[in-house]
């Protein structure tokens, strides 16, 4: 049901929390839930500046609770968030 529902689900991304080994921790999170119809967004936030990036479709996911979950360890509970 959340999947039919959702309209977004955003992630949100400080320019602290990039290393080496962050965007293949997160592309690898989100293929583990690829094939859904959910897209995907990032807000990158710098001290100053913030852009929201609308992912290509490729990126679609189902929302589960193991993605919400797998992503918050990635960036934070409250930096993962499903929009209605």
């Amino acid at each position: 049901a959340r999947q039919n529902h959702a309209s977004e689900l955003r992630i949100v991304v400080a320019q602290e929390m990039l290393n080496d080994n962050f965007t293949e921790l997160l592309a690898n999170t989100l293929k583990s839930a690829a094939g859904g119809t959910c897209p995907v967004s990032v807000l990158y936030r710098q001290h100053r500046n913030e852009a929201l990036v609308h992912l290509s479709e490729h990126w679609r996911v189902v929302p589960s609770d193991d993605l919400i979950h797998a992503l918050g360890v990635c960036v934070g509970t409250d930096q993962v968030s499903l929009r209605y």
